[in-house]
């Protein structure tokens, strides 16, 4: 009976593989014509690619964009101006005149502070301002507090320069001494043009400009000298003359408004005098269009 049984079984077994076999040989219906039972693996050149593909544009709708400028019209800058062109005058006023013999300062003057610094004028009273003998002396005792006047503003006028004419004796300290005849702003606040009368270890003369730019001409100590100084608003030159010579010249700063014309005496130690016997400040017509003001 058991070996009856085995031979069922083993029958069964035969059976069901055959039947296998039939259905992996036999075609699907509705599959694909062939089934590759080995997975070869293609190379790249067996592969048939599509046609090379095309980016397709954002399907978003364009940002809107400005429409282009029309060009611009291009101007000439303006002509430049003079810096003071709105604030001459057309006539000169009269001019002033000082000679001291009343023992006052005239009420064109002011007294001030020699600082050596800045501009070189603030305001206050300086160590030494005094008038003696009809003369005006300026004397720097202390250092940063030397004697100046400066005088009230003057108004550039159209087609003048600004001419200050002076008896002057300068005496020099031991010391570093910086005498000066100088072109303000009226807020005292910019140095326009100047002479400075220096003696120092590393320079001496009458420098018409500052220790940094300047020109310079031999200096007279201990002596009266007439002296010229000349400066023209419009360009910022200035001059210098002594004794009638040729004047020496320096351009500087031009206007930008008011000015004022001031007088000091300054320097390290103690004995700088600057002397004035006589002051005269005017507007005097400029040479060859200098300060004509347009």
């Amino acid at each position: 009976m058991r070996i009856a049984t085995s031979l069922l079984l083993v029958a069964g077994a035969g059976a069901l593989a055959v039947g296998v076999w039939l259905l992996s040989s036999s075609p699907v219906v509705g599959g694909p014509a062939e089934v590759s039972s080995s997975r070869e693996l293609l190379t790249v050149d067996e592969v048939d690619f599509p046609e090379p593909l095309t980016l397709v544009a954002d399907a978003r709708p364009p940002r809107r964009t400005r429409p282009p400028e029309p060009p611009r019209e291009t101007l000439d800058p303006p002509a430049a101006k003079p810096r003071s062109a709105t604030t001459w005058l057309d006539a000169p006023p009269a001019p002033w005149v000082a000679t001291f013999e009343e023992g006052r300062l005239p009420e064109w003057l002011e007294q001030r502070v020699a600082t050596g610094r800045g501009s070189g004028f603030a305001a206050g009273v300086g160590d030494r301002v005094g008038l003696s003998f009809e003369r005006l002396r300026l004397m720097s005792m202390l250092e940063g507090r030397g004697g100046a006047v400066v005088t009230r503003p003057l108004t550039p006028v159209r087609g003048h320069c600004l001419v200050v004419r002076k008896r002057t004796r300068i005496h020099p300290g031991r010391q570093l001494s910086a005498a000066e005849t100088t072109v303000l702003s009226a807020d005292e606040g910019e140095r326009l043009g100047a002479v400075m009368y220096v003696r120092a270890p590393s320079i001496e003369g009458f420098l018409v400009g500052d220790e940094h730019e300047h020109v310079r001409r031999a200096a007279t100590w201990d002596a009266w000298f007439d002296e010229v100084v000349t400066w023209d608003p419009l360009t910022g030159a200035l001059f210098l003359s002594v004794d009638g010579e040729p004047p020496v010249v320096h351009e500087q700063r031009p206007a930008s408004g008011p000015v004022r014309v001031g007088l000091a005496a300054s320097g390290l130690g103690m004995g700088h005098v600057h002397e004035v016997d006589r002051l005269e400040i005017r507007w005097s017509p400029c040479q060859l269009g200098e300060g004509d003001g347009t």
